[in-house]
């Protein structure tokens, strides 16, 4: 349904699919520039939000296999302890009077996230090759 000249509104998952989906022959809708800013020569195409079609293809190869069901469900108990540990530590500095910036602690999650899984994937490949 139509909710605004420049807005969509559905309730069924399968219209975003048949709305903004890739689908053979074609063309892909183009990103709002309000939302999506245009790239001005400064390294965004190397973005996966704000490349162009080909680079986007290519960045999302590369990433796919991480993000398949078998490597999130491998992360699923390393994601926990890490929320864990964010929301202890959350609760140790939230007295109500500090401000605290979200943003620094999902990055500081996520870092070590991704730091534990890179170490335990390279010590799990170099114990293979032992001699």
């Amino acid at each position: 349904m139509r909710v605004a000249p420049n807005e969509l509104a559905f309730a069924e998952p399968q219209a975003w699919q048949d709305i903004y989906g890739l689908q053979p022959g074609r063309v892909q809708n183009r990103k709002d520039p309000l939302s999506y800013p245009v790239n001005d020569g400064e390294g965004l195409d190397q973005h996966i939000i704000f490349a162009d079609d080909a680079h986007h293809a290519r960045i999302r190869r590369l990433l796919g296999p991480a993000f398949t069901t078998a490597a999130t469900k491998d992360l699923a108990g390393l994601i926990e302890r890490y929320a864990d540990l964010l929301v202890t530590q959350l609760g140790k500095v939230a007295d109500g009077e500090q401000v605290q910036d979200m943003s620094h602690w999902f990055e500081w999650t996520v870092c070590h996230v991704m730091s534990c899984r890179n170490y335990r994937q390279r010590v799990s490949k170099s114990a293979r090759n032992k001699h």
